[in-house]
């Protein structure tokens, strides 16, 4: 699966002053330095704190830069801008790019290729303009291989589960959960950010239940996931053969199925 590193590989030119109209104006308290990968439904459902409109909150934790992956609806050029509107099948938010007049004729070369229906992933700061939310983009680099938005997935789902599910101590004992926890090990719990309303059968212990959301957030892909690709986005809350041993039970009870190999499953819906 190619490698989703930010730094390069045609990121188009950095982004404005971030004080332009599209960004919500300037003067922001100082962030955390963080990149947090999200769904647009995440960024409409974050958390604003009381004291500065444009700092948000999503699973309990601060976000300041953030990725999300989706189509282009519609792209708008200004003088000044390039304003995208990107969905990524969980909602559309409007993206915008602030231009400086001056780029050279590689960075105006990517820009041309943010086409309509084609998949780009976007680098930026979540941002509140005249009551409406949006991203001001540091960075849009064009998707050429669909791996790419499925690896994004996971890693949004990584991310939730690390801020979200109940750690396990050096005895064996369950932790207590971070601030924002929405899964139970025994009753399915609330729909959290990933906007998952049934997280499985309540029977299920929290990895069954940490593979079933892995799967079902990839449930339009038509192959499902790679047993793989679950233990890698799983890694940092439960090892490679409690993942397997969830899937071997899964399928055996009907709740999952073999796609296009015995190795690659999705779920029975």
């Amino acid at each position: 699966m190619p490698s989703q590193g930010d730094g390069g590989g045609g990121f188009g030119a950095s982004q404005g002053p971030q004080g332009s109209p599209g960004s919500g104006g300037g003067g922001d308290a100082p962030r955390v330095n963080s990149l947090t990968p999200t769904t647009i439904k995440m960024l409409h459902d974050a958390e604003s704190t009381a004291d500065d409109a444009n700092a948000f909150q999503i699973d309990g934790k601060q976000i300041a830069q953030m990725t999300i992956v989706g189509s282009i609806v519609s792209k708008t050029e200004k003088s000044t801008n390039v304003s995208l509107v990107i969905d990524d099948s969980t909602g559309q938010i409007e993206v915008v790019f602030w231009t400086t007049g001056d780029e050279n004729e590689a960075v105006a070369a990517k820009r041309a290729t943010w086409v309509e229906g084609g998949y780009v992933k976007v680098m930026g700061s979540l941002r509140t303009f005249a009551g409406r939310r949006n991203v001001a983009a540091t960075h849009i680099r064009t998707v050429e291989d669909f791996n790419q938005v499925t690896f994004h997935t996971l890693a949004v789902f990584e991310t939730h589960a690390h801020n979200t599910m109940p750690r396990i101590d050096d005895a064996g004992q369950k932790a207590a959960a971070p601030s924002g926890m929405s899964i139970s090990s025994t009753g399915g719990g609330g729909g959290g950010a990933m906007g998952a309303a049934y997280t499985g059968p309540p029977q299920f212990t929290d990895v069954q239940r940490a593979v079933f959301m892995a799967l079902k957030s990839c449930s339009d892909s038509g192959t499902g996931l790679s047993v793989g690709d679950i233990s890698s986005a799983l890694k940092t809350v439960h090892q490679s053969v409690q993942v397997k041993q969830a899937i071997d039970f899964m399928a055996n009870e009907g709740h999952i199925y073999p796609t296009i190999d015995d190795t690659h499953f999705a779920l029975c819906e």
